[in-house]
């Protein structure tokens, strides 16, 4: 669902109203079931649809991020039958929506660098090449290109894919191995969200 101004409000109003459509469904049948049913609908109704497409959601306006956030906080109550006004941290085992976003990104960055994606998205990432030797000659860097738009312009993956990985560290970075590079990135993440 697009809107005119590609602002994603309108997406994101259809996720979080499907997914409290689905936790009210899930909920009413909750004392029935086994934990583990619990967590497979959870997981098929609601977290699903939180992850659905959202690459999309970078740079989004923080009121809907929050929407999204309160979605999963939701998700998060159902499978352990926290009470509403219960603090969701400790019950939450799963990276903050921000970094979600984060992580689809970076992985559809790391694939191309990799070879491991489509000629498309190799065509819009470009690696750092410096005009002399540099010690950051050899760090895994891609050029950030510079945008004519804030709005739009800073939300182009060929924009924002570059600058969060080169944010990252260079151990990172430099990691050849797709499961290596998740499981580095969730704990860079876990680390920087819960210290």
């Amino acid at each position: 669902m697009f809107d005119q101004s590609l602002t994603m409000d309108d997406f994101v109003k259809h996720i979080c109203k499907t997914a409290y459509f689905q936790f009210r469904n899930i909920s009413s049948i909750r004392k029935w079931l086994p934990k583990e049913s619990v967590i497979r609908l959870d997981h098929t109704c609601i977290s699903s649809r939180l992850d659905y497409c959202n690459a999309l959601l970078v740079s989004i306006r923080e009121t809907f991020l929050a929407k999204l956030q309160r979605a999963q906080h939701m998700a998060a109550r159902l499978v352990t039958k926290t009470r509403k006004r219960d603090h969701t941290t400790p019950i939450l085992r799963a990276l903050p929506v921000r970094h979600r976003i984060i992580v689809k990104v970076l992985l559809l960055t790391f694939k191309p660098l990799t070879n491991l994606a489509p000629d498309y998205l190799t065509l819009l990432l470009d690696t750092y090449k410096p005009q002399h030797q540099l010690r950051s000659s050899d760090s895994s860097l891609l050029t950030v290109p510079r945008t004519r738009l804030k709005m739009a312009g800073d939300r182009k993956f060929s924009h924002f894919a570059p600058r969060i990985w080169n944010d990252l560290s260079l151990h990172i970075r430099s990691t050849d191995k797709l499961n290596n590079f998740k499981s580095m990135l969730k704990l860079h993440l876990f680390a920087q969200e819960y210290g």
